[in-house]
């Protein structure tokens, strides 16, 4: 074994020979078998043999693995799982952001306070003397 990641319900292995295998909760995809089947025990993501896999990771609602490409020396191809909720939530989130209406309320500028609380201590300053 290289590399353990967990994730809230699932995990991912990467072996010594750059095989990844996913178990857990699989809703949304999470697990990279391309199905939404939940996995009680480790098995080998198919999208991946064969390739150099450097790296994986996981998180509550995704996979992800870093797949280097040779010659090794400019980089790779990064894999990303993504439940289809998490990817619904985010588009809605973008969605309301871009259609929301422009706030009408506008704050008058600091030096207005200060201008009106001066107003105020000189006004009650001369109806005492």
């Amino acid at each position: 074994m290289r590399q353990l990641s967990c994730g809230a319900t699932h995990c991912c292995l990467l072996s010594t020979d750059s095989v990844v295998f996913t178990w857990g909760a699989g809703d949304g995809g999470r697990l990279g078998h391309g199905d939404t089947t939940a996995r009680h025990a480790p098995a080998p993501v198919a999208a991946l043999l064969g390739e150099c896999v450097a790296m994986v990771s996981c998180s509550v609602w995704h996979s992800a693995a870093i797949v280097t490409v040779p010659p090794y020396l400019t980089g790779g191809i990064v894999y990303v799982v993504v439940s289809l909720l998490l990817l619904l939530l985010l588009l809605l989130l973008l969605l309301l952001l871009l259609l929301r209406p422009p706030s009408s309320f506008s704050r008058p500028p600091a030096c207005y306070y200060y201008s009106h609380i001066t107003t105020a201590a000189t006004a009650a300053a001369t109806t005492t003397n």
